[in-house]
């Protein structure tokens, strides 16, 4: 049975319904394609406003969860056709199309940059400095936001956890369980910010302008999580509307021109200092001293280091990005994505040698009070990145990407939530030292999609030279011991979250 047929024969809220518990099904078949497989479902389903009262019983939902495990399957076959069709093509058509199908293999799974806690306090400092702001243009808060899309979550989980017997599903489907009345969320929040707040970020089941989204498109949900059916809302993907909470208003700030100029200043000035600020105070768990935005001279032009940590054999200089892939790019465009890790990381790691030169030449630093300031000119000095976004595999083979010098050291680049990460599992800065010449020793044996099975290899081998007979080795299971911990600490600041 297609997804066309269920369409048109089924009511499209029971269809609804069924895709947020197949989003939250345990079934091993829909292991690795659950929360994309729901997300594709729901785009294409809120297309239609069938009223129809086929009924929906078990072998339904069993039709439908075989759909979700299939529907990726013609386009990962494309990718796979492409690539046995390039063997015959240069060495380096072949690195680009391997550049190519890595991306799009990353916008055809779950994209996901960290764990919900780490977004959801990155969305807090990008976006509630402007609740006044976003209040007066468009008639509610961002604070108000995060309350309605936390109170739905929620929710859902207590139906999801009563939904973990099997007798339950169809009962919880054909009651519409998901519902959310807006008489509810009138009784907890402001009516008016909520029916503003609706209009801005709701989709309309059956507006003809929805256009049917393939499995490579952008989702509509992720720009406008809720479907507005009256009296009442969905949230059809829910994990993913919180994953992407970070980048919710930001089109809102760049595209939209609604406001003013200089709040849209602040909010780019604003998103820089997050990372900033983030990064250092991770690296504050294993460093004793970390600067930001040390000032420097040289030929006569004044130039900023973003993040300087330092111990006795290293110094890590560290420049913050907050560049995001680009639908392009995610779709396997070359040149975008070239463009695209150019500015995330290309010119970090520019700016990264350019400081290292001047430390190197015995250049002074100023810090943020107009203070001078000399560094130590340490062993080891590492070049790095801090992004806002996963960036797949290619911080694992960075050299493939980028022209780096050959007396310097390849740059460490990782997002934002990694970071979190690898500074709260280093129990020292010597081992985030190690972590670090680990990566120069293997860059170009190691491959990893997650930054987490990298360092996940690394702390099961330790600063070891990887010697396996393959031109390439991957690290593909190293993340789940981390998984499991901080899913704990996601379910537990869950449990904790008050509305």
């Amino acid at each position: 049975m297609n997804l066309q047929y269920m369409i048109e024969n089924y009511n499209t809220e029971d269809l609804l319904n069924a895709i947020l518990l197949i989003s939250a099904d345990k079934d091993e078949a829909l292991t690795d394609c659950r929360i994309p497989a729901s997300e594709w479902l729901s785009a294409n389903v809120i297309r239609q406003n069938n009223t129809a009262l086929r009924a929906f019983t078990a072998s339904s939902y069993e039709e439908l969860k075989q759909t979700a495990t299939t529907i990726f399957t013609p386009a990962i076959d494309e990718i796979f056709k492409k690539i046995l069709e390039s063997v015959d093509e240069s060495d380096d058509r072949k690195q680009d199309i391997l550049k190519s199908t890595l991306m799009k293999l990353k916008n055809l799974s779950f994209r996901g940059d960290g764990y919900q806690f780490q977004l959801m306090e990155v969305a807090e400092r990008f976006y509630q400095p402007f609740d006044e702001d976003l209040k007066n243009a468009y008639g509610f808060s961002f604070s108000t936001c995060q309350k309605v899309i936390m109170f739905i979550y929620k929710a859902y989980m207590n139906i999801i956890f009563i939904a973990e017997e099997t007798a339950n599903r169809i009962a919880i489907i054909q009651s519409h369980g998901f519902k959310i009345s807006k008489e509810m969320l009138y009784q907890k929040f402001d009516k008016t910010e909520i029916d503003r707040l609706l209009l801005y970020l709701s989709i309309i089941p059956g507006d003809t302008n929805l256009k049917a989204v393939s499995t490579n498109d952008f989702n509509p949900l992720y720009a406008k999580p809720f479907v507005d059916f009256g009296y009442y809302i969905y949230m059809p993907i829910p994990v993913s509307t919180i994953l992407n909470l970070p980048k919710l208003f930001h089109y809102t700030f760049i595209a939209e021109k609604k406001l003013a100029q200089d709040v849209v200043d602040r909010y780019k000035e604003n998103r820089g200092n997050v990372v900033e600020v983030l990064a250092k105070q991770y690296f504050l768990r294993l460093f004793d001293v970390v600067h930001l935005s040390l000032k420097y001279r040289q030929n006569s032009k004044t130039f900023e280091a973003d993040i300087t940590a330092q111990s006795d054999n290293a110094t890590i200089f560290a420049e913050a990005k907050g560049k995001l892939l680009t639908l392009p790019a995610l779709k396997g465009n070359l040149d975008a994505i070239k463009d695209d890790v150019y500015k995330a990381i290309g010119k970090a790691y520019e700016q990264s040698i350019r400081t290292i030169d001047h430390l190197n030449s015995e250049g002074k630093f100023i810090d943020v009070g107009g203070n001078d300031l000399t560094l130590k000119n340490t062993t080891w000095k590492f070049p790095c990145s801090i992004m806002m976004e996963n960036f797949t595999s290619i911080p694992s083979e960075i050299y493939c990407y980028l022209d780096l010098s050959k007396d310097q050291l390849i740059p460490y680049a990782a997002n934002i939530y990694d970071l979190d990460i690898v500074t709260r599992e280093c129990n020292s800065s010597e081992e985030f030292v190690q972590y670090m010449l680990f990566r120069q020793m293997n860059i170009e044996k190691l491959s990893a999609m997650d930054e987490l099975d990298f360092f996940g290899y690394f702390k099961q081998y330790g600063l070891s030279k990887i010697n396996l007979e393959a031109d390439e080795v991957w690290a593909t299971s190293y993340t789940e011991e981390f998984d499991k911990k901080y899913y704990e600490i996601t379910m537990q600041w869950l449990l904790n979250y008050k509305i």
